[in-house]
């Protein structure tokens, strides 16, 4: 190899390698730096995903701060484009395994970093949920380890060729540059692993977090009685109770269930929130349809709460026969913006149009 072609190697093992702060002392790479060895870090993690189970909010401690010192440079390196260096892998293609390893180990370190360093940044540490973005760090982790999973397999044979190449022909013309990529591959399962650790502990923390962030806003949005349907007569006029309505609805304070139909507003947008987190960590997947359900039976209860108040109480107020009738019209009309009437797979009640919802609910024999 000519000199000029071990300077082009050489400075692609600096551009595209892991980095020079992961180094040990023996010259192999770590996924970061000693002062931030990955069971350090998740560690630290796992002691926030318990504060948070508790329903502490996580914070940045001293030891936090240390870390991120230590990962922070790592997170803001570059990710060349291999295209600027395929001159290499044509003319010592020997190289190929162990310049796609390091390659692969520079990768996985920037994407874990960053994931780190935006889980533990003040800005996430106060929000309710994540800042937005943060899916997209985690998508990049998930794509990194995902293309890392086709250098894994052969990892350890590239590594045994390196440190073998005096005795391989194909290395004949690129023996110093072998031993150059050795101490770097050496390590690559082990990379791999320190990062499948913090994604796994940074995704349990996200986890729990919004698990506690629905939970929170459910009830504090929950304020309606479970047996509603009953004592309105969604599904049967008969079953209806004027002390229970009294009791549940009036006994708020005549139109409460407008108040509850704010709540669940605002219940939506966290629901939403962990919603799109869900797209990148399935785990979140169970917590939404659970919440979604709640938000539903709201949204029901709100809309037969302002049918029964507009229509039923009015009756009951002897509000004159014409006036009671257009507002069960307006209300069944306005039940439409809920968006509940069309065709749902999970079996859930669905508001019927116009006409209909007023016969659902009884209108008609209010008004009659």
């Amino acid at each position: 190899m000519a000199p000029f072609q071990q300077a082009g190697v050489a400075k692609y093992v600096v551009s595209h390698g892991p980095a020079e702060s992961s180094k040990v002392a023996d010259g192999t790479v770590g996924l970061w730096p000693e002062a931030a060895v990955p069971r350090t870090v998740a560690g630290l993690l796992a002691a926030q995903q318990q504060q948070l189970t508790e329903g502490k909010k996580h914070e940045n401690f001293a030891e936090a701060e240390s870390l991120r010192k230590a990962i922070g440079p790592l997170s803001s390196m570059a990710l060349p484009d291999n295209s600027e260096v395929e001159w290499i892998f044509e003319k010592h293609p020997a190289l190929a395994g162990g310049l796609n390893v390091i390659n692969s180990s520079r990768v996985v370190q920037v994407n874990v970093s960053k994931v780190f360093m935006a889980w533990t940044s003040q800005d996430n540490v106060k929000h309710r949920f994540v800042m937005d973005g943060f899916g997209k760090h985690l998508e990049a982790l998930q794509q990194a380890r995902s293309d890392a999973e086709t250098f894994k397999a052969g990892a350890n044979e590239v590594l045994l060729k390196l440190q073998n190449a005096n005795t391989l022909q194909e290395f004949s013309e690129c023996m110093p540059m072998a031993e150059m990529l050795t101490p770097l591959a050496k390590n690559y399962l082990q990379i791999l692993e320190g990062a499948s650790m913090i994604d796994s502990a940074v995704r349990k923390c996200l986890v729990v977090k919004a698990t506690s962030l629905l939970e929170k806003q459910k009830l504090e949005t929950n304020d309606w009685d479970e047996d509603y349907r009953t004592w309105m007569g969604v599904y049967n006029v008969a079953s209806r109770s004027n002390k229970l309505i009294k009791k549940h609805m009036l006994g708020k304070g005549e139109g409460g269930h407008t108040k509850t139909a704010k709540k669940l507003d605002t219940f939506e947008e966290a629901i939403l929130e962990v919603s799109a987190a869900a797209q990148v960590v399935p785990e979140l997947g169970e917590v939404v349809e659970e919440s979604m359900k709640t938000l539903h039976d709201g949204r029901f209860y709100v809309c037969t709460a302002g049918i029964t108040y507009n229509v039923h109480v009015r009756k009951l107020q002897k509000a004159p026969a014409e006036t009671t009738k257009g507002k069960a019209i307006k209300v069944a009309r306005g039940a439409r913006t809920f968006q509940l009437w069309s065709a749902r797979s999970d079996k859930r009640e669905v508001l019927p149009k116009d006409l209909k919802s007023r016969n659902q609910f009884g209108c008609v024999t209010f008004v009659a």
